[in-house]
């Protein structure tokens, strides 16, 4: 799976609680022993720091990936510290995080509002966060250059894949497309997509609304627009990026012809 293998892999409701520095020892931590971890949480690797969501709570109950079980913090270390952020009162809608340019990117939902996304640095402290949805869920998929994330609002009932823009401490939209879900309400997969590069140029490869096509979305200058979509004659269950090659469904999908 994409996440658990990378070596990467992540946002501000205004009550959020200060970084602490915990005194777990580095390979108690390494290890995930004694640790309050989420049941189903998957850890992330990024250079010589370790992931891993902690505090499980059911006190939300979306139920989004099928169960009332979310995490109220996370916590993660390298060799020489420790650190846990506490989320509350708000939870991670998720299971993991995803990590890069030294940035740990969230979803978080909760305290009678939908989901945000928030971002941190490396040493806990929050950098950015988005506008918080009255109901519902996003789904973060990735983000470029440190400043641009790409996420799906409301999956299951809007399906609006929206590109932001990271501007000061806030998310801003910069780009968007209605008619796209990467994920099924109950699922516990999170990685239905994939990013794709033909020559310099930059595509996402995700299923339409109602999973019977899969669309070819390009972001020249950070502008969202479908240049194709293939009907799979079945539902769309799986886009995988294997040597190079979209499979989808465990089918090759010949991407360089379609956008030829």
């Amino acid at each position: 799976m994409r996440y658990l293998l990378l070596s990467f892999i992540l946002l501000f409701s205004g009550c959020f609680s200060d970084p602490i520095i915990i005194d777990y020892g580095f390979e108690k931590l390494k290890n995930f022993t004694e640790l309050n971890v989420l049941p189903d949480g998957v850890p992330v690797y990024f250079e010589n720091y370790e992931f891993i969501l902690t505090n499980p709570t059911d006190k939300y109950k979306h139920g989004v990936l099928g169960d009332s079980i979310e995490s109220e913090s996370l916590m993660f270390s390298n060799s020489n510290k420790i650190i846990e952020i506490n989320f509350s009162p708000q939870v991670f809608e998720g299971l993991f995080p995803i990590v890069k340019d030294n940035l740990i990117i969230t979803t978080l939902s909760g305290n009678g509002k939908g989901a945000q996304i928030v971002g941190y640095d490396f040493n806990g402290s929050k950098v950015f966060s988005s506008s918080i949805l009255n109901s519902g869920w996003r789904q973060v998929l990735d983000f470029e250059s440190s400043e641009y994330i790409f996420n799906v609002v409301k999956p299951h009932i809007l399906g609006e894949l929206e590109l932001l823009k990271v501007e000061g401490n806030k998310l801003v939209q910069v780009s968007s497309l209605v008619g796209y879900s990467t994920h099924k309400i109950g699922s516990r997969n999170l990685e239905n997509y994939e990013f794709y590069e033909v020559g310099n140029n930059s595509y996402l490869i995700l299923p339409t609304f109602d999973f019977n096509f899969v669309a070819i979305v390009s972001f020249v200058d950070f502008k969202l627009k479908e240049v194709g979509r293939i009907e799979i004659g079945e539902e769309v269950n799986s886009i995988e990026n294997i040597n190079d090659e979209i499979y989808v469904n465990n089918e090759v999908l010949n991407i360089k012809e379609i956008l030829n």
